[in-house]
């Protein structure tokens, strides 16, 4: 029996502070550190990998960068992510913006241009609600105006959309008290949650489906 072809997939975490894993002091240390959520999902998916027998190699990339908006996600796109070659871009972003005071609409024209950018290099966009605040009240109305608008668009253009929002928030749309370091980042067992959620919401069934077709010999993520 012939040697079993291994697929390769890579892919790209695209986002701000939140994908840097920013996490602000907290007593009795003044010191800011960061936990990435992709260190705790590149662990899922080798642990995936490893169980599983996959015939697949993955490679996770975080291109987070603190302060970030969407605006600056779409002019550093072209030099930073279309040169890794990316099969998927996960894109988190819009909670700068609108801190910025910009419009939802506004954000989302962003966010539906950096879907269309990752179709261009063609790789496969998977989209992220924003996720909520705890002690910035007035923020409130815009992420969930920004976050039906994202919902109906994925659906409509069928972009898979995890959503980070109702998976860190309370009963009442805040921010979990239990999640933040801050009100607006996240503390350790928040940014896990994101990379389980993400892990469940869309790169799990991607690993399945491109090992399945790995294994049967069939032709891998655009390679």
């Amino acid at each position: 029996m012939g040697k079993l072809r291994k697929s390769s997939v890579t892919i790209v975490a695209l986002g701000d502070s939140l994908t840097v894993g920013f996490m602000a002091p907290s007593p009795p240390s003044f010191y800011v550190s960061e936990h990435p959520y992709t260190n705790d999902l590149t662990s899922m998916i080798d642990e995936w990998i490893s169980k599983s027998r996959a015939c697949l190699d993955c490679t996770l990339y975080n291109l987070g960068v603190n302060g970030d908006t969407t605006r600056g996600m779409l002019s550093r796109f072209g030099q930073q992510v279309a040169p890794l070659e990316p099969d998927y871009v996960i894109v988190w972003g819009g909670i700068n913006d609108l801190f910025g005071a910009n419009r939802p609409p506004d954000v989302l024209r962003n966010l539906v241009r950096l879907y269309d950018m990752v179709r261009e290099v063609g790789a496969v966009p998977i989209g992220c609600t924003v996720t909520s605040v705890l002690g910035f009240e007035p923020l409130l109305q815009g992420i969930d105006e920004l976050n039906a608008m994202l919902r109906t668009h994925c659906e409509t253009e069928e972009v898979v959309l995890v959503d980070l929002f109702r998976a860190t928030s309370d009963a009442s749309g805040k921010l979990r008290q239990d999640y933040t370091s801050d009100g607006v980042h996240l503390n350790a067992e928040g940014y896990s949650r994101i990379a389980s959620t993400i892990f469940e919401g869309a790169v799990m069934p991607i690993l399945s489906s491109l090992s399945d077709q790995a294994c049967s010999g069939a032709t891998g993520p655009r390679r």
